[in-house]
């Protein structure tokens, strides 16, 4: 992705306060997917909007 933004949010802790985590763009374009128990660690490592398949878009 170049000239553009995104911002990702996921559980504090998965199970508990909830499983999925979100994805969301500069065109309001929101996605959402369970990254399992290591949600935060995978979510952290993410340096680009680049969504693989399993990303879901959520309709509103």
């Amino acid at each position: 992705m170049t000239n553009g933004f995104a911002f990702v949010a996921y559980p504090a802790q998965h199970g508990n306060s909830g499983v999925m985590s979100f994805i969301i763009n500069q065109d309001g374009v929101l996605l959402q997917k369970d990254l399992g128990k290591n949600a935060a660690e995978t979510a952290t490592e993410m340096t680009l909007f680049d969504p693989d398949p399993g990303w879901a878009i959520v309709q509103q």
